[in-house]
């Protein structure tokens, strides 16, 4: 797939293990068979959140590529979501050159990450996560057995890797990209770690259709139970999961917002003061 400029699939492989294991042996191995006219190295964090927003020479640089990686070592990232949209969507992008205008150009770039740790996913929609292909990179190499010629004999190698490509190539062109199931689970596992609101649902809430429990307290047990989020966030992504918000219209909490079908376990501590009272 990478050899072509299609952008069909709209996925953003990761590579994903401690050091050793052969992740930047792969990568450079591809850069070396694809070249500097069809390949390269991103900064990074090109896929990464920021505090300052980069030069869009960085994006200038995708332009003609079919194969960009990159590398990534540092713990507890985010990911750009809405960059990771837009770069691995195939739509044109738009870029300039220092001291140029803005120019557009059609996408053939296919992104990879490789990371020794799993970058932090905010969303859980489906835009981002139909996107995300974790490939477990689970063997460390012992130092003792680390070849430090593979490198260079895998550069003597790369007219047979060309054809192992090719031939990958042609499977992709007959039947598309078809997903390991150890890459499925993979990420399928990451999914449900990086779903810090559906854990703690798991943990201390209970179905029941009798119940309308105040956001406010929903939100006070969050916090409680260790979460990192506003309250009318918390509770419109707690919606998005098919359950319904209504002002509560009796008792002691008339007026304020709750969710139906929800209640929180005994051990869950609430009462806590939302920083907004109108939930």
């Amino acid at each position: 797939y990478c050899l072509t400029g299609s952008v069909c699939e709209h996925v953003l492989p990761i590579l994903y293990g401690s050091g050793a294991n052969g992740k930047s042996t792969f990568i450079d191995t591809i850069l070396a068979l694809l070249g500097p006219d069809y390949a390269m190295k991103a900064p990074h964090d090109l896929l990464m959140v920021r505090k300052h927003d980069s030069h869009p020479t960085g994006l200038a640089d995708l332009f003609g590529r079919r194969f960009v990686a990159a590398v990534e070592t540092e713990g507890g990232r985010r990911l750009n979501e809405s960059l990771t949209k837009e770069l691995t969507g195939g739509d044109p992008v738009r870029a300039r050159r220092m001291r140029e205008n803005y120019w557009q150009f059609d996408a053939t770039h296919k992104l990879w990450l490789a990371t020794n740790h799993k970058p932090v996913i905010r969303g859980d929609d489906l835009g981002i996560w139909r996107r995300i292909r974790l490939i477990p990179f689970t063997v460390t190499i012992p130092k003792e057995e680390q070849d430090r010629e593979l490198p260079a004999k895998l550069r003597r190698e790369l007219s047979g890797i060309l054809n192992w490509a090719l031939a990958g190539c042609h499977e992709w062109l007959q039947t598309g990209l078809d997903d390991p199931d150890e890459v499925t689970a993979f990420t399928d596992d990451y999914r449900s770690e990086m779903d810090i609101v559906g854990q703690f649902l798991a943990e201390c809430t209970e179905d029941d259709p009798t119940a309308h429990t105040p956001v406010r307290d929903i939100h006070a047990g969050f916090i409680e139970w260790g979460g990192k989020m506003d309250a009318r966030t918390l509770s419109s992504k707690i919606a998005s999961r098919g359950y319904e918000r209504q002002r509560i219209t009796g008792g002691p909490n008339k007026g304020r917002i709750g969710i139906v079908g929800i209640a929180l376990s005994a051990n869950v501590t609430t009462g806590e003061d939302s920083e907004d009272a109108s939930v």
